[in-house]
């Protein structure tokens, strides 16, 4: 059970970046070297003021650092003089605080803003909330070194096993892991995602309130491929096993999403027993459908779709699909295409003769290949559209064309925005190059065993089948629990 929570300040709990720029561009000025942008100070901040210092240095011209000393003196005496300047309190912070007080969780701080400052900011913005504050002063090292956090949980006579570090740099990531603890990114923060999922945060929180959902530790939204995630070896029926499970998640209150690349009738078709139930993220992310209701919907580039259909043409035996809101539609240059579409997928499709004929505007562009989406075809498409588009195999003969942006992770966000639910308390599973965006936006990503290796490789996590991990969870009643935990862990 997790019983504190350790903040960073700079960046996590306050945006800071004024009340440093102001101080240091002053310092700058005062040598005769040119003043920073107040944005760059996101990546000068961080390491402490000493650090800061000599990165603001070398920017602005003084790479040698021959004014370091007189430069990091000076800096610290007038930021002391004022270290509130333009500071601003992260919206929803306060009110996450108070609640996390309510839950009894003790609170504090660890900083490498210097020790008397950052006890003023806190004391200033936060009155009496926190239950400890530690800044960076000279018997103590600075992050990311674990002293900071490690003397935090002997004060609130906790282990730190039990407590959450939460920070907005790859230092704070480094620090909380050092000292044991449970980290969690701060994505409102200075640096942003990439550089906390590189670092390994174990969650990633997109705004202060998806920390309680963290604390609470239990899974709100279920994301799943269809096609070769839950439809195995070919299969185009949903085993019948999956419903009941789908209506246990429902009686635990988790809602169950399947993402595909597949169009939203031939979806609903397949899971027409929990239908009213269920979320559809449908062809790859480019729209999402609720008790009939279309919570978002996507267009794809008109010329990029264009310039695939001719590519597509060109290329023998290559057959192209074009994905409306409503249809399907095909261009065939065989029959088999059609005989797959009619019998083995069943979508709702119409046949044409030229783009031309089609009215409805395009949510997917994806070309069938006969031969199979081997690494060869793979590369062929990306040479060509790869610059454009993101190119991902979605099958054993599909590859899709998917625009930047636009994927099965922004059906995670979307969902997650529409449903107050924290991305980090979701679970995806998935077995594609098309589901690796979805894995990585859900906390628990979870890759197939049998999936390929360039999708394994990204995600944290693994799992024989679906139906095994919701089994567990919904008799954890929806907390990740050991049982949970040990089903997606990777077998080394």
């Amino acid at each position: 059970m997790l019983k504190a929570c350790i903040f960073d300040l700079d960046g996590t709990l306050c945006n800071t970046l004024e009340s440093m720029a102001v101080v240091a561009n002053g310092v700058l000025s005062e040598f005769g070297l040119k003043t920073l942008d107040v944005d760059n100070f996101r990546f000068y901040a961080g390491d402490g003021a000493s650090v800061m210092i000599e990165r603001c240095l070398k920017d602005a011209g003084d790479p040698e650092l021959l004014h370091y000393e007189k430069a990091e003196k000076l800096y610290r005496e007038r930021f002391n003089e004022n270290p509130l300047r333009g500071i601003k309190v992260y919206p929803g912070m306060e009110g996450t605080l108070r609640a996390l007080k309510e839950k009894g969780v003790k609170i504090g701080v660890c900083s490498n803003k210097p020790g008397k400052a950052a006890e003023k900011v806190i004391s200033t913005f936060f009155g009496d909330l926190f239950d400890g504050v530690i800044g960076q002063r000279a018997d103590v090292r600075r992050k990311p070194a674990p002293d900071m956090p490690l003397m935090l949980v002997q004060q609130f006579e906790v282990e730190p096993e039990e407590c959450l570090y939460i920070g907005d740099t790859c230092t704070d990531m480094q620090t909380g892991q050092a000292a044991g603890m449970t980290t969690v990114g701060a994505v409102w923060g200075f640096r942003g995602r990439k550089e906390l999922e590189e670092s390994g945060a174990d969650h990633l929180a997109e705004k202060p309130e998806d920390i309680l959902q963290i604390l609470e530790g239990k899974i709100r939204i279920v994301f799943s491929d269809l096609d070769g995630t839950i439809l195995r070896d070919g299969a185009q029926a949903v085993p019948e096993e999956l419903f009941p499970l789908i209506r246990g998640l429902k009686e635990k209150g988790i809602l169950f999403a399947a993402a595909s690349g597949r169009q939203y009738a031939n979806m609903r078709r397949m899971l027409e027993p929990v239908a009213e139930d269920i979320i559809f993220v449908c062809e790859n992310g480019a729209m999402a459908v609720w008790k009939d209701e279309v919570l978002y919907q996507e267009a794809f580039p008109k010329d990029l779709c264009r310039d695939i259909y001719r590519a597509a043409m060109e290329k023998d035996e290559t057959e192209f699909l074009y994905s409306g809101p409503q249809h399907h539609f095909i261009f065939p240059k065989a029959q088999g295409i059609v005989t797959m579409m009619r019998d083995v997928v069943k979508n709702d499709f119409l046949c044409a003769e030229s783009l031309d004929e089609v009215t409805e505007e395009c949510v997917k562009s994806a070309v069938f290949e006969p031969g199979g989406a081997s690494d060869e075809n793979l590369k062929y498409w990306q040479d060509r559209f790869g610059d454009r588009c993101e190119v991902a195999t979605s099958g054993n003969q599909w590859i899709d064309f998917i625009p930047f942006g636009i994927n099965k992770g922004l059906g995670v966000q979307r969902i997650c925005e529409r449903f107050g639910v924290a991305p980090a308390m979701c679970m995806a599973f998935g077995d594609e190059l098309n589901d690796v965006d979805m894995l990585l936006r859900a906390g628990y990503g979870t890759a197939m065993r049998h999936a390929r290796s360039r999708v394994r490789d990204r995600v944290k996590y693994e799992a024989e089948t679906v139906e095994e991990v919701l089994e567990r969870l919904i008799s954890s009643e929806g907390y990740l629990s050991k049982e949970v935990l040990s089903c997606i862990q990777k077998k080394r």
